[in-house]
C-alpha cells in the first residue's frame, strides 16, 4: 500500500477546510437575521383575494403550536428540542375563517380619505394603549422578508421584550430584549440580547446553526453583518413597532391613495378572533411602499398579530410578490420578567463570554 506524499494530505485537508467553510456559508445565506421586526407565514407569493386568507388556511395553528417555546414558561421557550420538532417547511397561511360579509370603502384621494384616516386614528389609539398598559410580553413570532429579490424561509423566533419604563421611586429601566431562534435548522439555537444603553449600543449574538453554535460574538444592531439579511434592525422589533410602522405608512401615503379599504368580519388567527382588514391600491406611484397589505387585530388582545405587505407584479398578470410577512402568536402580556432575563449570565442562556 502506498503512502500519499505529506505535501499531498495538507493539500487534501486545505481543501476539506474550504468545502466545510463554504457549506456554513450556505446553510446561513438568507438566514443571519439578526432582527426581529414583526413576520408571519405565509406559503407562496399569491396576493390577497377578497379577503381571503390564502388556499392553505388552517395549517399554521398547528405549525405554530409546534414550534412553540413554552406558552406557560415565559422566561424561555421548552427547548431547542420543540424548535425542531416544528415542520421544516413554513407553515402555510394563518387559519383565517373569514366570513364572506365585508365592509368595503373606495378611498379616492381627491373626494375622501376618511377610512385612511380613521386606520390613522385607530393606529393611534393602539399606540397610547400600548405606552399606558403594556410592559413587557412574550411571543413567537414567524416571519419572513423579501431581500435583494429572494424570499427568506420562514423564520421562527421565541421574543421577550421589555419596553422603557419610569417608576415612580426608582432608575429608569432600558429597553430590552431577548430572541431564540427555534428553526429552520441553519440559524436554530441562535440567541441575541439588547439592552438599550449597555455594550456600547452593541447586541450580543450567540450565532446557532449547524457549524459554530456557541461562538458568541458583540454587533452594531445597525452594521452589515447584523442587517445582510433584514430589513429591520433589532431596534426596530415587536409589537410596538410594528404599529408604528403601520401608522407611518398609511398617513404617509394618504394623498396619493385611490384604493380600497376592506374590513372582514369574523375572522380567526391562530384560533383567535380577529378583525382583518385590506388596503388594496389601484393605481401604482412612486410613494406607494406597497401595492396591497393586510393586517389582522385580536379581539381579545386588541393589538395587530398579522401584517403582510405585497409589491407591484414587474409584468401585468403576474401575482403580486409578497414583500414582507410577520405573524405574533403565543402572546403574552405583561409577564413577570426579572432582570436576569435581560442579563448574559441567566444560566438558561447559552452566551459563551469570555472573561
Amino acid at each position: 500500500m502506498s503512502m500519499r506524499p505529506p505535501r499531498v494530505l495538507r493539500a487534501m485537508l486545505l481543501i476539506a477546510c474550504t468545502l466545510l467553510w463554504q457549506g456554513q456559508t450556505a446553510a446561513d445565506e438568507g438566514a443571519a437575521s439578526l432582527d426581529t421586526a414583526p413576520a408571519n407565514a405565509l406559503t407562496g407569493d399569491d396576493a390577497p383575494r377578497d379577503g381571503v386568507a390564502g388556499d392553505d388556511q388552517g395549517d399554521a395553528e398547528a405549525d405554530a403550536a409546534a414550534a412553540d417555546g413554552s406558552a406557560a414558561d415565559t422566561s424561555q421557550p421548552a427547548g431547542e428540542s420543540e424548535g425542531a420538532a416544528a415542520k421544516e417547511a413554513g407553515p402555510a397561511e394563518p387559519a383565517a375563517g373569514v366570513s364572506a360579509n365585508a365592509t368595503t370603502t373606495v378611498v379616492d384621494g381627491q373626494d375622501s380619505i376618511a377610512p385612511l384616516r380613521a386606520l390613522v386614528e385607530e393606529a393611534d389609539r393602539l399606540i397610547a394603549r400600548f405606552e399606558e398598559e403594556i410592559e413587557s410580553y412574550s411571543c413567537l413570532l414567524i416571519k419572513r422578508e423579501r431581500i435583494d429579490g429572494e424570499l427568506s424561509p420562514h423564520q421562527y423566533v421565541w421574543m421577550k421584550v421589555r419596553e422603557q419604563q419610569q417608576p415612580d421611586d426608582g432608575e429608569p429601566i432600558p429597553f430590552g430584549i431577548y430572541l431564540k431562534y427555534l428553526k429552520p435548522r441553519s440559524v436554530a439555537g441562535r440567541e441575541v440580547l439588547f439592552v438599550e444603553g449597555q455594550r456600547s449600543g452593541d447586541m450580543l449574538v450567540r450565532k446557532g446553526g449547524v457549524f459554530t453554535p456557541y461562538v458568541t460574538v458583540r454587533l452594531n444592531p445597525f452594521g452589515s453583518q447584523a442587517r445582510q439579511a433584514s430589513r429591520y434592525a433589532i431596534t426596530q422589533s415587536g409589537l410596538r413597532f410594528l404599529i408604528q410602522e403601520l401608522r407611518s405608512r398609511i398617513a404617509s401615503e394618504i394623498e396619493f391613495a385611490h384604493c380600497e379599504v376592506r374590513e372582514y368580519a369574523d375572522a380567526k388567527l391562530d384560533g383567535r378572533p380577529c378583525r382583518h382588514i385590506v388596503v388594496q391600491h389601484d393605481e401604482r406611484h412612486p410613494e406607494l411602499n406597497f401595492s396591497s397589505a393586510r393586517v389582522f387585530l385580536d379581539e381579545e388582545l386588541d393589538l395587530p398579530v398579522y401584517f403582510a405587505a405585497y409589491g407591484w407584479p414587474e409584468k401585468e398578470g403576474q401575482s403580486p410578490p409578497l414583500l414582507e410577512e410577520f405573524l405574533f402568536t403565543k402572546i403574552q402580556l405583561n409577564p413577570r420578567f426579572t432582570a436576569k432575563d435581560f442579563q448574559e449570565e441567566n444560566d438558561a442562556y447559552g452566551f459563551q463570554i469570555e472573561k
